[in-house]
């Protein structure tokens, strides 16, 4: 890390802050939201959620976990991509 602090005025922290902390972010959140829900099964993911839970989720949020949340991910990215290739022109 001492490369942050020799580019500090440089904009590397700032680059740094865009790709760790905005992109990969939504990216990742993405991915983890579509394996849990899509590939683990929501079934099984919804009784994981469940072990040992004193409280239990309303059942509202299987179909959030499930439909909203990814797509509403996948239109983050799309507009990001959709901006980045506009400001490329």
């Amino acid at each position: 890390m001492p490369a942050v602090y020799i580019f500090a005025g440089k904009g590397v922290v700032d680059e740094l802050d865009f790709w760790g902390g905005t992109f990969c972010l939504i990216l990742f959140a993405t991915v983890e939201t579509v394996v849990f829900s899509w590939v683990f099964g929501i079934d099984r993911a919804w009784d994981e959620i469940h072990h040992g839970a004193i409280m239990r989720v309303p059942k509202i949020y299987k179909f959030i976990i499930k439909y909203i949340t990814p797509l509403f991910l996948f239109f983050i990215l799309g507009f990001w991509l959709v901006n980045r290739a506009y400001q490329l022109l």
